[in-house]
């Protein structure tokens, strides 16, 4: 899957529905049958309006139109949070129709009682022409911490021309309860020489009928092999509670984790399999082997590795003709950067001469594993040393999950030595996301056009580690290095409307990322460097900006991974935006990040008595004693460093 950006924030991840699929909104619908004389409950600003004809089925319909791109009012329908309930799947969406480039969009977003933005499910569809009326229909769970949710239909930023939505709906999905189970301990494979093991699993119940809310209910998990159970255990289950954890006897190979909620009275409820594989503990430390440790850090061969990475794609379809990999390969080589993960690696035409020349160049492979049929071309990765990881899934929606956690299995089955990587943009739904990997990616990204700000990585990875609740989550940080103007449009005049993230607004989303736990960094992207409309101009100028971020990093390693925990710096004054971490190396050196989303902004702190380290970019002034003060006029990063 390609990352396609709107001009907000997330992903805009359409499902276009066949015409006959739904001929009228579900039933439940939270969204009012439209009033083209009495438009309650809309807000329609200055673009919307509501019209008594010309719907998909000859009825109303609810347009937007626009003739000034540097305008952009979103239409909005309030819905009544009372009537969303958490844990609780919802299905929304609407027939569309647009004008020529106009990519009609809608989404559910959604904001905490303050006000503040924490995430949202968008729908979208960018190809050339939407004249035609289509369906888009996505799934959302509510945010536990939501106080507001709202329906929005809009024309993205810089577009001009007519939107057209009709059937809006929001309604609950018609299933039976799910249950979604993920690893909190332990991680990828177990590694293990005892005969039963703790383990503990983020828990989240989707559907569980209101005569079950707030009870008790009994749980037996149980472990197989081949098909026969070698143990078993019960229990109960508050559902109330976000953990669940017992004890099993594991052996070595694939098994698999059986977890069964009933009701008291012992009628099924839901189940859940959780695949898992195990060795014995010296295989941690056999050449080849990558495994994750408890502090969430990447050991390659049982030593602490620190990815920094790059993806890639080849053959990209907005490149005038495919890259040279191996041209490629030799820029990355001289650069900082000691990982790819390539879209296009499953059609390489040599891939041992690829994974040799990486080897002997320091670089590790991630290989996409985002299809069923690529499952059996394992084998030409599998063996190289140079294998980090597999990547399963890029962004996946909700309905994708079960498919994708079978894949896992098959993955599992075949290989115990490299973990599962996924990445994903949503936070309303980490708890289903995170069941299907051992490595959690994240990449909320935020700027797209003057004026914009890293406050949405910010949000993103706060909903992200609150939903994950797992002390030194293993998590990869995805911050953005392309314009999102390369995925928007191919003309001049259009893509200068939007913008890149600047140096500093790089380095930031990776101190913000690194403050938060990652414990490896995959920029997207290298290819986005050379393909927007300014091609190999734009990765001249840019490319080394990158380097230089990446080059932070490597000098930075020992400190990210070092034993220690890191200590959150807390700030006084304006520092309410700022984020801070001390870290220190096993040697006992110690450096600083501060991170600061936007500005003007200021605000001071204390470091440990007697340690005076040197500021990398001038934004800290010593106040006297242990006393320090940062500040800055915009986005920032600042390193603090023996």
């Amino acid at each position: 899957m390609r990352k396609v950006r709107h001009a907000i924030v997330f992903l805009l991840a359409a499902v276009t529905l066949p015409l006959a699929a739904l001929d009228a909104p579900p039933a439940g619908n939270l969204i009012p049958e439209l009033n083209f004389q009495n438009p309650a409950g809309w807000s329609l600003g200055c673009e919307g309006t509501i019209q008594s004809v010309g719907g998909k089925f000859g009825d109303q319909v609810l347009e937007i139109r626009r003739n000034d791109a540097s305008l952009y009012q979103p239409v909005s329908y309030q819905l009544n949070r009372k009537q969303l309930k958490n844990n609780t799947v919802y299905t929304f969406g609407a027939w569309v129709q647009g004008s020529k480039d106009s990519n009609p969009s809608l989404a559910v977003e959604f904001h905490d009682r303050t006000g503040k933005y924490l995430s949202g499910v968008y729908l979208g569809d960018h190809t050339p022409s939407m004249t035609e009326w289509h369906l888009f229909s996505g799934e959302f769970t509510v945010p536990e911490n939501a106080g507001h949710a709202k329906l929005t239909l809009f024309l993205p930023k810089n577009r001009v021309g007519i939107n057209r939505f009709c059937g809006m709906f929001v309604a609950r999905a018609e299933r039976a309860p799910e249950l979604w189970l993920y690893w909190k301990s332990p991680r990828g494979t177990l590694f293990t020489d005892a005969e039963k093991t703790e383990m503990t699993f983020g828990i989240q119940m989707l559907g569980l009928p209101e005569n079950l809310m707030n009870k008790n209910l009994p749980l037996r998990a149980s472990i197989e092999q081949n098909g026969t159970v070698y143990g078993s255990c019960t229990g109960n289950w508050r559902t109330t509670a976000r953990e669940i954890a017992f004890t099993l006897p594991v052996h070595p190979g694939y098994s698999e984790v059986r977890v069964e909620i009933t009701t008291p009275d012992g009628k099924p409820v839901a189940v859940r399999k959780m695949p898992l594989t195990a060795a014995p503990a010296s295989e941690a430390l056999r050449p080849g082997t990558v495994s994750i440790d408890a502090n969430g850090r990447i050991l390659v061969d049982g030593k602490k590795f620190l990815p920094i990475g790059l993806y890639m794609n080849c053959v990209d379809d907005r490149l005038k003709q495919p890259r040279n990999l191996e041209e490629d390969l030799q820029i990355i080589a001289r650069s900082p950067f000691n990982c790819i993960l390539d879209y296009s690696a499953m059609s390489w035409k040599e891939p041992g001469k690829i994974m040799e020349f990486c080897e002997a160049n320091g670089i590790k492979v991630i290989a996409p594993m985002g299809a069923d049929q690529n499952v059996p071309l394992m084998g030409r990765f599998q063996d190289s040393p140079a294998l980090l990881a597999w990547y399963i899934a890029d962004e996946p929606p909700g309905s994708e999950l079960e498919n994708i956690l079978k894949r896992k299995a098959e993955l599992l089955k075949r290989d115990f030595r490299h973990p599962i990587l996924a990445v994903f943009c949503r936070d309303n739904d980490v708890a289903r996301f995170a069941s299907l990997c051992d490595l959690y990616g994240v990449d909320h990204y935020s700027i797209t056009n003057p004026g914009d700000t890293l406050d949405g990585v910010v949000g993103g990875l706060e909903n992200t580690l609150r939903a994950l609740a797992i002390p030194n989550p293993p998590l990869v940080g995805v911050p953005q290095f392309h314009n999102i103007g390369n995925y928007a449009t191919r003309s001049p005049e259009e893509y200068a409307k939007y913008r890149a993230p600047t140096e500093t607004e790089m380095r930031a989303s990776v101190w913000l990322d690194a403050i938060s736990g990652a414990k490896a960094f995959l920029g997207y992207s290298y290819f986005d460097l050379f393909s927007g409309v300014n091609g190999e101009d734009e990765f001249d100028r840019r490319w080394p900006e990158v380097c230089r971020v990446g080059a932070d990093l490597r000098e930075l390693s020992d400190y990210l991974l070092g034993d220690a925990p890191m200590r959150k710096i807390v700030f006084r004054g304006d520092g309410g935006i700022l984020r801070g971490g001390l870290f220190t190396a096993d040697d006992g050196r110690r450096c600083v990040l501060i991170a600061a989303p936007h500005g003007p902004v200021k605000g001071s702190f204390t470091l440990p008595a007697g340690w005076k380290p040197q500021s990398r970019y001038g934004l800290v002034r010593h106040l006297g004693g242990n006393r320090w003060e940062f500040s800055s006029d915009g986005a920032a990063a600042e390193l603090l460093i023996d």
